[in-house]
């Protein structure tokens, strides 16, 4: 998580690590040296004012059933199309960034942006069809107009087609796909049982 120009790492993540000292004295014998439970309630405090986490001490809704709220933005033919941008949404989805990770893909950036399929084959098929277009007209300098349109009708549909698919896969690939930290979600609703 990057807040101010500073890496956070998350919650999870820090309670992994504390975890993985604890093994490190364990291995050695001195885990009696090592205040885990104190250490971990510690931090755990330090996030009870994230509104998420709020919510699952008061066990209102647990982490992981937020989540899968919050995923709903992706399911179906849904994760394809453009969204609107949504401040309340990406609100939720930065305070679960601040609990587990690759919560990213969950934000919703505007209908314009290029983080989903439908605008990667728009914007892949323009440069396609303008590439195409300028590649002749450069390379076609004092030949005949007719062949280089007539080359240029040829080679269009399929050099449109490859470039929209290759946009719209490259894009909805790279932004909508991940999967989402459910097992980290879960390790923490368990965590909040302990603790609280």
């Amino acid at each position: 998580m990057l807040k101010d120009n500073l890496y956070i790492p998350t919650l999870y993540k820090q309670l992994k690590d504390i975890e993985r000292v604890y093994k490190n004295f364990e291995e050695k014998g001195l885990s009696h040296q090592f205040p885990i439970i104190s250490t971990q309630q510690s931090l755990l405090q330090k996030y009870e004012e994230n509104p998420i986490f709020l919510e699952a001490i008061q066990k209102r809704k647990t982490i992981e059933e937020n989540l899968a709220e919050l995923s709903q933005v992706n399911r179906h033919i849904f994760q394809l199309l453009p969204r609107r941008k949504n401040k309340l949404h990406n609100e939720r989805v930065e305070q679960m960034g601040e609990l587990i990770s690759s919560t990213y893909q969950l934000k919703t950036r505007g209908i314009f942006a290029f983080d989903n399929a439908v605008n990667g084959v728009i914007v892949g098929g323009l440069i396609g069809y303008l590439g195409i277009h300028v590649l002749a007209w450069l390379f076609g300098q004092g030949e005949d107009p007719s062949v280089v349109k007539s080359n240029t009708d040829k080679i269009l549909p399929f050099a449109t087609f490859l470039s929209a698919a290759c946009g719209g896969s490259m894009e909805h690939g790279a932004k909508r796909r991940g999967d989402l930290p459910f097992k980290e979600a879960k390790y923490l609703d368990e965590k909040i049982k302990e603790f609280y």
